[in-house]
């Protein structure tokens, strides 16, 4: 099971099509979500061409005054559609994926930048999640929404009443949707201003408990900004998993007045949903990191000292 999202700000030029004809064949992805599609008309044999196969099918949302449009793609071999709601802002599609036959819903978004319209959109999702009986969901693409300070740099960043009502909003959607913010390789931002001055996490896969079940390896991979402000994503279910690095301890920490302050303070600060396992893992990778960074800042590199 691999699912490639990417807002492509455009899909008119053939310098992107070549991208993501080839991302196709070199990620061997069996479903392709675009965002920002920008063409009033794409059709069956346009897909064919992109993908380089006649066994597939579509969905398409036109763009609204030439923004917009959303794109999925699927390859017939490895899916089955059997239901589907295609609105402005997202195409919501059940169905099977044949390599174990088990039903998915699978929601490619395109999110406004207004938040009110933000909330509508969560709340509509949200509805048709309560009236599905399949639990097993994976909702993707952009969602122009961040769900901590951590995940937004730049001049507009982290402030205002509209900002932390938008990261209170978006987190509880994930949570009331049962949802799991997967573990991320690669970029740790997904777009980037073109002058280099701000970069947000904007892209992702939320996946739920009963996904993670059937593809308990799942994680999402950031690929290098190539043709879009947006970077490509990809999530994988079938890397060999080798479990986490070791959480080193260092007895020098301990002299250090601030420490036990230093560890609370961040722990309580990482915002993560989900069930108690997957809340421990995340918040300990978080920790691993951010004690890394305080490590070489108060004692330089001192498992490189020779004693």
């Amino acid at each position: 099971m691999k699912i490639l999202t990417l807002n492509v700000r455009g899909f008119g030029s053939p310098v992107k099509w070549r991208y993501i004809k080839d991302l196709i064949r070199k990620e061997d992805v069996r479903m392709l979500c675009l965002q920002e599609v920008r063409l009033s008309f794409f059709s069956l044999n346009n897909c064919c061409k992109l993908w380089g196969d006649n066994d597939i099918d579509y969905f398409y949302s036109n763009p609204t005054n030439g923004s917009g449009g959303i794109l999925t793609i699927w390859h017939k071999k490895f899916f089955q559609c059997s239901n589907h709601i295609i609105n402005k802002r997202f195409i919501v599609f059940s169905g099977f994926f044949k390599e174990k036959n088990i039903l998915v819903v699978i929601v490619n978004v395109y999110s406004s930048c207004n938040l009110q319209e933000k909330i509508q959109m969560w709340a509509d999702l949200l509805e048709i999640r309560q009236g599905e009986p399949c639990n097993s969901w994976c909702i993707l693409g952009d969602f122009n929404s961040i769900r901590n300070e951590r995940e937004h740099r730049g001049i507009n960043s982290s402030n205002g009443n509209g900002y932390k009502k938008e990261l209170q909003e978006f987190n509880s959607f994930i949570d009331n949707m049962e949802l799991v913010d997967i573990p991320s390789i690669g970029r740790k931002y997904t777009w980037y201003r073109p002058n280099g001055k701000a970069k947000s996490r904007l892209d992702r896969f939320l996946i739920s408990f009963e996904w993670l079940q059937h593809w308990p390896r799942s994680k999402q991979y950031v690929l290098d900004r190539q043709i879009s402000d947006h970077c490509a994503l990809v999530l994988k279910s079938n890397v060999v998993d080798w479990g986490p690095k070791p959480f080193r301890f260092l007895d020098i920490w301990q002299e250090d007045k601030e420490f036990e302050n230093f560890i609370k303070s961040k722990w309580d600060s990482y915002l993560v949903q989900g069930n108690e396992i997957i809340v421990l893992k995340e918040k300990l990778k978080m920790l691993k990191s951010d004690m890394k960074g305080w490590n070489k800042d108060v004692f330089g590199h001192v498992d490189k000292i020779k004693l």
